[in-house]
């Protein structure tokens, strides 16, 4: 049963890196308004599940419920709407449990509107899709914009490296 745990774990770091690799490889893609091919340009959203779905953790065929354009234009939208996606695929975490491939949200106009992937967490890195800029590092917590770090979430695969 130990040799099945630690195989477990390895394959959790492997899948980890696999997340990674697949973030940076997105890196200076163009911001494009719902766009939905990263490679292309996207927003936050679909950037920040994209790589998921390139290590087959999320489903390719996902669709987010909810576009930048419907709430920047004053539509009537859920803002739970953006979270609960996220949290169909992961469990919060703690800020102490973070771990490289977690989530991180945060916080814009009272919505959790914004989604990057934690790449390090000494010192804290993580990558994502600034609105108007292209797929970019910053540092976990000196982002002037997004002040408001809202929540780290897990992809449940990920803790057990889908065994």
């Amino acid at each position: 049963m130990s040799q099945d745990l630690s195989r477990c774990k390895k394959e959790s770091e492997i899948l980890r890196e696999e997340i990674v690799k697949h973030a940076k490889s997105l890196l200076d893609a163009p911001y494009v308004w719902n766009g939905v091919q990263p490679e292309r340009g996207s927003h936050c959203a679909t950037f920040g599940l994209t790589p998921y779905k390139m290590a087959g953790l999320i489903p390719k065929s996902a669709k987010l419920p909810i576009h930048h354009r419907d709430w920047m234009l004053g539509k009537d939208v859920d803002p739970n709407e953006f979270r609960d996606y996220i949290l169909q695929f992961g469990v919060e975490i703690s800020f102490d449990d973070r771990k490289p491939a977690d989530l991180v949200t945060f916080m814009f106009r009272g919505i959790e509107s914004h989604v990057g992937i934690i790449t390090d967490v000494d010192p804290d890195w993580f990558i994502h899709q600034p609105s108007g800029c292209t797929v970019k590092f910053d540092r976990l917590l000196e982002i002037g914009s997004l002040k408001s770090i809202y929540r780290h979430k897990r992809i449940v695969e990920l803790e057990n490296g889908g065994c």
